[in-house]
């Protein structure tokens, strides 16, 4: 199976330590794995099929967060500060995920092993890209308002 982006530069003995950890699911199109407000009690990591990140925007909006496909995980956030999640996670075709559970991820953390610190080196890494992203959308809409606003007062 190939390695997930949480799972990557994980050595192979490391990897089969792990392996037990997770619960193999499959979703079918439409499903929905994760919805806003409810608490988050596993990281999924996607190996088949793709899976939608939308946030509720207000009572009949939703803003596009993006596409994941094979070789993504989610959930992770919720898993790691304990709160609820704010987004929602459809399956846009039929998915298989592994799933890791808070708890376990906890334990793994805990340990003095090269699991450990691969995972929390990736965890770290997709989330400054993530914020990355996002500053650099905050900044692309801000210059827009900004454009507007200019326009706006001529």
């Amino acid at each position: 199976m190939e390695p997930n982006r949480l799972l990557r530069g994980l050595p192979a003995g490391e990897l089969e330590w792990l392996q037990p950890l997770f619960k193999h699911r499959t979703y079918l199109a439409g499903t929905r794995l994760i919805s806003a407000g409810d608490s988050c009690e596993f990281i999924y990591l996607l190996d088949g099929g793709r899976v939608r990140l939308s946030r509720r925007i207000g009572p009949t909006q939703t803003s596009f967060l993006g596409e994941l496909g094979p070789g993504h995980f989610f959930g992770e956030i919720g898993v790691l500060d304990g709160q609820p999640s704010l987004d929602d996670a459809v399956a846009i075709t039929d998915v298989n995920v592994r799933m890791l559970a808070q708890t376990d991820l906890l334990e793994v953390l805990s340990h003095e092993r090269p699991a450990a610190r691969h995972l929390l080196r990736n965890l770290v890494t997709v989330l400054v890209r993530r914020s990355r992203e996002m500053d650099e959308r905050f900044a692309n809409y801000a210059g827009k308002i900004g454009l507007l606003q200019h326009y706006n007062s001529h």
